[in-house]
């Protein structure tokens, strides 16, 4: 693990983690302070890269850029945006990828994209930023959403029950966390 945590101090993205990953909880948090809530690296990212194709991506609430760095490497066309309003727990972690701040619901409404990426979206979200997004975004484009289910650490209870899940893109998580790279559509109930 040591090694993930130098390459990350230095910006760069894992090739692979490890399938053991993650087991202690103080392992976790350093990487969570580095702004890395998912496990990043090159060898997932490359799936989702080769499932996004040459479709433009807008990423929201993207933190510091690690997924959005990742997929850039990989050829991906990608605007990261995030507020910076709704974590103060990396304000210290490094911006490894140009991140242009504005609001979820904003983005959408000013940058056109194919398809719409948000990773680790609070789950105790009281402005509604993420549902606001999605509402805007519409039914007919993909969502990329990578995190936890129903229940778990991610994204509310009204966000599942609209998010209509079509595929799986298998990707590396912590232990006991059980994130999936889900992709699907908005579909308002």
């Amino acid at each position: 693990m040591k090694e993930f945590l130098v390459q990350m101090r230095a910006g760069s993205i894992p090739r692979r983690f490890p399938e053991c990953i993650g087991y202690g909880y103080g392992t976790r948090i350093k990487y969570i302070h580095m702004g890395m809530w998912a496990l990043v690296d090159e060898t997932w990212t490359k799936r989702l890269a080769g499932y996004i194709g040459d479709r433009k991506v807008l990423e929201i609430m993207a933190g510091v850029g690690w997924l959005a760095k990742a997929l850039k490497a990989h050829g991906v066309n990608i605007v990261a945006t995030d507020s910076g309003a709704w974590d103060k727990r990396h304000k210290k972690a490094p911006k490894i990828f140009d991140i242009k701040k504005m609001e979820a619901s904003e983005a959408v409404d000013k940058i056109d994209a194919d398809i719409l990426l948000v990773s680790w979206p609070p789950y105790d979200d009281k402005t509604r930023s993420l549902i606001l997004a999605v509402e805007r975004w519409g039914t007919e484009k993909p969502v990329v959403y990578i995190g936890e289910g129903d229940g778990g650490c991610n994204a509310s209870e009204e966000f599942f029950e609209s998010f209509e899940q079509k595929e799986i893109i298998p990707m590396p998580s912590w232990g006991c966390i059980h994130d999936k790279c889900r992709v699907g559509y908005w579909r308002k109930k």
